[in-house]
């Protein structure tokens, strides 16, 4: 499902304002980012005839500053785009139909020796994918 975190990474970039780095598609590092990923445990909420299946995904926005304000006001402003109610993360390659998401609340998760503050933001995504073509 990664044309969904590419699409999300890339909703998120374009309906917030003046995000300090781009969103990345992997685990934080040792640097200031933005990172976005999918957590295990996806599923199979739904499973039809035509093969179509309605499907649960758990990713998480990380965001690692040695700034604490920006660091929170970078996770807020993802949370406020993701939490619009007309939100539609549309797949560019037809491999999906983006149904809605759910949104757990944004969290301090850590601090680590060199000074960067760890704030997390994880949702459910569901989404529609296969089908008889």
């Amino acid at each position: 499902m990664n044309n969904f975190l590419e699409n999300l990474a890339l909703y998120v970039e374009q309906h917030t304002i003046d995000l300090p780095t781009a969103v990345k598609l992997n685990y934080l590092t040792d640097e200031t980012g933005i990172s976005l990923y999918l957590e295990p445990g996806g599923q199979v909420v739904t499973e039809f005839m035509d093969g179509m299946r309605d499907i649960s995904l758990t990713f998480t926005f990380a965001v690692q500053d040695n700034d604490m304000a920006r660091a929170g006001q970078t996770i807020w402003q993802i949370n406020n785009a993701l939490s619009d109610f007309d939100i539609d993360v549309p797949s560019t390659d037809g491999s999906y139909q983006f149904n809605k998401i759910k949104l757990e609340k944004p969290y301090l998760s850590d601090q680590d020796e060199h000074g960067f503050m760890v704030y997390m933001l994880s949702g459910t995504a569901y989404l529609t994918t296969g089908g008889n073509k």
